[in-house]
């Protein structure tokens, strides 16, 4: 009980602490509902089906972004610069620390999924079930648990460099502009395609778009590789210390 309460109250300061950090605040709350506002004036007026598939776009954009640039540099900030031995002699458990940080992510990250459905079903008319809102949440889940522990992976393969953000940031805005986030990709180039069905944001929207193909066996291996490869590099970092 001590630890469920503990773990709330952190939970709700590193939400605080995120509301004054105004650029991640404008990038993960206000630039994906500017961003669905105007693509969906732009072309979703011709073909209404477009506001659908562009607000799981809009969502998958931003899990991605939250889980490479939100926790993985953080956590690795923590390390780097020595502050996890201050945690370490605090009462709340370095465990309970992390778990806050994910947690306040993935409360933020709902809020706003939630504010993008409601715009959606408000101004562009999307037919939105509760089985269709679920599918939305459950991809938001394995999509963060995945792109967090791949930017973990990347942080954590050298702790006293940054050449991870180069490196991230290309992964990034490759997999974003070969996946089918924001257009046909395969229909309008089937090369391109091709690489972002083995990338996994393609298989985060078919989660979230039940109506697409799943290919499971991609989609798990994103799942178990990134997961694995951060446990071997966190037990490496913590020998070499």
């Amino acid at each position: 009980m001590n630890f469920i309460k503990t773990l709330g109250l952190s939970t709700y300061y590193q939400m605080l602490i995120f509301t004054r950090l105004k650029q991640a605040v404008f990038f993960t709350l206000f630039f994906p509902i500017f961003l669905y506002v105007v693509f969906n004036a732009l072309w979703g007026q011709t073909d209404e089906s477009y506001a659908f598939y562009l607000l799981t776009g809009v969502i998958s954009m931003l899990i991605a972004s939250d889980g490479f640039f939100a926790i993985g540099p953080v956590v690795k900030q923590f390390y780097a610069s020595g502050f996890i031995k201050y945690v370490k002699k605090m009462p709340v458990s370095v465990l309970t620390h992390f778990l806050a940080l994910v947690l306040s992510r993935f409360a933020i990250l709902a809020i706003e999924i939630l504010f993008l459905v409601l715009l959606g079903t408000i101004l562009f008319h999307v037919p939105m079930t509760v089985g269709g809102l679920l599918n939305i949440l459950f991809g938001a889940i394995i999509g963060l648990s995945i792109f967090a522990f791949l930017g973990l992976s990347l942080s954590f393969l050298d702790l006293k460099s940054s050449g991870e953000k180069s490196i991230t940031s290309i992964l990034y805005f490759v997999m974003l502009f070969t996946s089918e986030a924001f257009y046909p990709s395969k229909m309008l180039n089937p090369m391109i395609g091709k690489i972002g069905d083995f990338l996994p944001m393609n298989g985060i929207l078919s989660i979230m778009r039940p109506e697409v193909e799943q290919n499971w066996i991609v989609l798990l291996l994103w799942i178990i590789i990134p997961l694995v490869a951060f446990i071997v590099l966190f037990n490496r970092s913590k020998i070499s210390r």
